[in-house]
C-alpha cells in the first residue's frame, strides 16, 4: 500500500503512514474500488451513472419548459378576439336578441358595473341578462318583423391615433380603471331582405383592445343606436 500524501510504501493493513504519519484510510478507498466502478470515476458498463442520469432529465426538462414558453407566446402574439369578429358578433347578437353573447363584447369589469348600477347583485346577473333580452326583443320585433334573412361582414377597421385615442385612454381609465392599448371604428356592411328585395347599411362600431382582445366600446356605442341605424333599412 502506498501512501497517497508522500508516496510511500507501507503494509498492508497500515493505519497511518511510517513516513508521514498521514491516514492511509483514503489511499486504501482509492487503490482498492468498489464494485462496479473502475476506480476512476467511471462506472462498469451495464452500470448507469446516477448524475448523468439526472443531468439528462434536467436537460430533458428544459426542452419542456422552453416548448411552453414558445407555446405561451405564441398565444401572447396572436391570442384574443379580433377587432372583426367583435363587431359582427355584436351586431349579431343584437339582431339575435342575445344579451350574453352581446356582454361578452364588452370588458367583464364594465358588464359588472352594468349589472349592479341596474340594482342587481352580481350573483343575479343572469336575471339581468332576461330582463334585457326582453328589451332587445322588442326592439328587434319592432324593426325587423317584416324581414327575412340577413347578413353582415366587417369590411375596415380604422385606427383610432393623436388625441382621440388619448382621450379615449383616459376615459377608459377614470371610469373603469381600465387600460386600453388600441382603439378603431370597424365598418359593418349589413344586408336585409325583404320579399326578395335586399337593402343594404354600413354601421361604425368603435371597437377597443383590452389586453389580448377587441371588445366594443361601450362608452361610444349602445344596442338602442344599432337597432335605430338599421331601421333606416325599413
Amino acid at each position: 500500500m502506498f501512501c497517497a500524501k508522500c508516496g510511500a510504501k507501507n503494509e498492508e493493513g497500515a493505519v497511518f503512514c511510517k513516513e508521514c504519519g498521514a491516514s492511509l484510510k483514503d489511499a486504501e478507498t482509492s487503490q482498492n474500488p468498489k464494485e462496479g466502478s473502475l476506480g476512476n470515476g467511471k462506472v462498469l458498463q451495464g452500470e448507469p451513472d446516477k448524475s448523468s442520469r439526472k443531468n439528462r432529465l434536467i436537460g430533458m426538462a428544459a426542452v419542456g419548459i422552453v416548448a411552453v414558453v414558445a407555446v405561451l407566446a405564441l398565444v401572447s402574439l396572436f391570442g384574443g378576439r379580433g377587432y372583426k369578429t367583435t363587431a359582427e358578433k355584436f351586431i349579431e347578437s343584437c339582431i339575435e336578441g342575445d344579451a350574453k353573447t352581446m356582454y361578452k363584447m364588452v370588458p367583464q369589469k364594465i358588464f359588472r358595473e352594468e349589472v349592479e348600477d341596474n340594482g342587481y347583485l352580481w350573483s343575479e346577473r343572469n336575471e339581468y341578462l332576461e330582463s334585457v333580452e326582453e328589451s332587445v326583443s322588442n326592439q328587434i320585433e319592432r324593426y325587423f318583423s317584416d324581414y327575412g334573412d340577413f347578413s353582415f361582414k366587417a369590411i375596415d377597421g380604422e385606427k383610432k391615433t393623436g388625441r382621440e385615442l388619448r382621450e379615449l385612454k383616459e376615459e377608459y381609465e377614470s371610469k373603469h380603471e381600465i387600460k386600453v392599448k388600441a382603439a378603431r371604428d370597424v365598418t359593418v356592411e349589413m344586408t336585409l331582405k325583404k320579399d326578395g328585395v335586399s337593402g343594404s347599411v354600413e354601421l361604425v362600431i368603435p371597437v377597443i383592445k383590452v389586453g389580448r382582445s377587441w371588445y366594443v366600446d361601450i362608452e361610444n356605442i349602445t344596442m338602442g343606436n344599432v337597432l335605430q341605424k338599421l331601421s333606416g333599412l325599413r
